[in-house]
């Protein structure tokens, strides 16, 4: 008996106000990284040289979405057997 191949999981994940959407697996790898960075200022000072000032724990979140919740510009759901790292999402697309 064939079982359908399973749809990748995908994941949400947020660093400070923006979104971004990717497989859950990469997703993942982001965040973990992201948790050991914090945010910088760079300054330019005297010589030609810059200097960066550390601030605060960058500001992470991880979720995990299914596929209906995803939808593309044109309101379409995503069909499962499609991979958004296969096919981007058109240039000039805004979120409302």
């Amino acid at each position: 008996m064939a079982t359908k191949p399973k749809s990748e999981q995908m994941c949400v994940f947020k660093i400070g106000y923006r979104d971004y959407l990717m497989p859950a697996a990469a997703g993942m790898k982001v965040v973990q990284l992201l948790t050991q960075a914090v945010e910088c200022e760079e300054h330019y000072e005297g010589d030609l040289e810059f200097v960066y000032v550390a601030g605060d724990q960058v500001n992470v979140s991880y979720r995990n979405v299914r596929s209906g919740q995803i939808h593309m510009p044109d309101g379409q759901v995503i069909p499962k057997s499609r991979r958004l790292t296969k096919q981007p999402l058109p240039l000039g697309f805004e979120r409302e």
